[in-house]
This record gives structure tokens, C-alpha cells and sequence, in this order.
């Protein structure tokens, strides 16, 4: 049995995101692609070598999403104290 993705990410910056300090905060639209209200699971998945410390959800990872429904999503960033400057890579995903 295959199942379909239920959930779209969109509205990613298309610039890096620049930090004040050691902080940012940036945002994604999640929508429920499916014909069904579903509850979904924002993930963050830091690509190396950013971990997944440095990133948080803002409020709630998991919601519940109504069919064709989408919510705006912050994630927040912190990156420790001493962290090289440059360009690190994330990306924003949503499961069932």
C-alpha cells in the first residue's frame, strides 16, 4: 500500500536567514494536502554541521490541521556561542 504526503512546506526564505547575535527566527506555511482533517508533525532536519539544538518550533510541533488547512510556522534558532560564520543548511518538513 502506498500512501501520499499528506502535508506541503512552502514559503521557505529564499535568502539566508542572518542572525542578530546568536538568534533568528524564520517562518514556513505548513498546509494538509489532503481531503481529510489530519493531525501533522512539524520536523526540523539540520543539514551537518548544524544539530538539531540549534533549532526549535515555535509553540506546538504537533497540530491538528483541517482539510486544505494551512498554518504559519516559526522556527527559532540559536546557535552556540563560538560557531563559525557561515552558511548552514535546514529544511522544514511535516508528517502524518
Amino acid at each position: 500500500m502506498t500512501r501520499m504526503q499528506s502535508f506541503s512546506v512552502t514559503d521557505a526564505p529564499a535568502e539566508p536567514v542572518e542572525l542578530e547575535g546568536d538568534r533568528a527566527t524564520f517562518a514556513v506555511k505548513v498546509t494538509n494536502t489532503s481531503a481529510e482533517e489530519r493531525v501533522g508533525t512539524v520536523l526540523v532536519v539540520p543539514q551537518a554541521p548544524a544539530t538539531l539544538e540549534w533549532f526549535a518550533i515555535a509553540g506546538e510541533a504537533t497540530r491538528v490541521y483541517p482539510a486544505g488547512g494551512s498554518e504559519p510556522i516559526s522556527v527559532e534558532i540559536e546557535v552556540p556561542a563560538g560557531t563559525p560564520p557561515a552558511t548552514y543548511g535546514v529544511q522544514v518538513d511535516a508528517k502524518s
